[in-house]
């Protein structure tokens, strides 16, 4: 069974750990060359000492809960636009061309909205993986951007997607040296007049779902699960890479049309300091890595394009209340 549907809690961790033989990230790191976070898996994860919670029953983001707006009716009309969907259905979408649809609808991101999602529905013989990643991306990103552009008003901050990729690197030892690299596929920063960009979340992409039996939800595989650990690991000790939260790290997964949000945090302010080190068989240890999820939104669906809408708005306020909460510390 995948880490993320099978490890909780403490006592089911400290188990599996010494059944597969866990090992210390030092152990698993090259100390020639950098590790890509992207090459890490599921004894990654037991060295990173992650525990996975299961989605509410509301299915909501638990860091993002208190935030979430009960109501969109307040919010610009092309907000409920977006909510509502595309005036054609899936299959007539997907037959008509990138202009046919943009000058269906207004404003023009609406339309472009839906073309992203036409093109990704569109049957590509000769599409091949890095293909169907972009579409995926390009989707998400026209979705985000349009709630990011229409759902906050026009004051210092403002939140923007990151269409560019960026890349990381931190060096954890010096001798032997070990050092982690990481490379995401965009995400969402919040512009600040006197200071450089913050990271308010990441965006990881991949180019199809992963389901081990048909009919069944589809799961997160360890690979992924242990690269967006790696990616959020990197965030935290990177201090230069700006985190607009101290203590936690969300991304945003995307995977066809279908998008969940991820937060990533330690359960205390000694896990980064000791992560090279802290052993996954150490009973005594109370640092975990702490993961929260969403269930599985789907863009083609009503229900899904709302719950999607209203974390991103949600995102907004928690941004503005780690910059309030900034300012105050300062």
């Amino acid at each position: 069974m995948a880490y993320f549907d099978s490890v909780h809690n403490d006592s089911t961790f400290r188990q599996k750990a010494l059944s597969e033989g866990a090992q210390t990230l030092r152990s698993l790191l090259d100390t020639a060359l950098p590790t890509s976070v992207s090459s890490w898996g599921r004894k990654h994860l037991f060295a990173l000492r992650v525990l996975c919670a299961k989605p509410s029953s509301k299915g909501n983001l638990p860091l993002l809960e208190p935030y979430l707006p009960e109501s969109i009716e307040s919010f610009d009309p092309c907000i409920q636009a977006l909510v509502d969907g595309p005036a054609h259905d899936l299959q007539a979408l997907s037959m008509m061309s990138e202009s046919q649809i943009v000058r269906s609808y207004n404003p023009n991101s609406l339309g472009s909205t839906w073309a992203a999602l036409g093109a990704l529905l569109r049957q590509r013989g000769n599409q091949d993986g890095n293909g169907q990643r972009e579409d995926a991306r390009c989707l998400t990103s026209c979705f985000v951007r349009l709630v990011l552009n229409y759902g906050q008003e026009l004051d210092s901050p403002i939140l923007e997607f990151r269409d560019e990729k960026a890349s990381a690197m931190y060096q954890l030892e010096a001798g032997p040296r070990r050092t982690i690299q990481a490379i995401d596929d965009g995400g969402v920063r919040l512009l600040r007049s006197s200071e450089d960009a913050g990271i308010v979340a990441l965006l990881e992409v991949k180019r199809y779902l992963q389901v081990f039996e048909e009919g069944k939800p589809p799961i997160i595989s360890d690979g992924l699960l242990a690269q967006m650990a790696g990616q959020a690991l990197l965030v935290l000790l990177d201090k230069t890479k700006n985190n607009l939260s101290r203590t936690s790290v969300i991304t945003i997964h995307a995977t066809r049309h279908y998008v969940r949000f991820f937060s990533f945090a330690p359960s205390a302010p000694g896990y980064t300091a000791d992560i090279v080190a802290l052993s996954p068989n150490d009973n005594g240890s109370d640092l975990f890595f702490l993961v929260n999820s969403t269930d599985w939104f789907d863009i083609t669906t009503k229900g899904g394009r709302e719950m999607i809408v209203r974390h991103i708005l949600a995102l907004i306020q928690w941004a503005h209340g780690e910059v309030e909460n900034g300012s105050k510390k300062e």
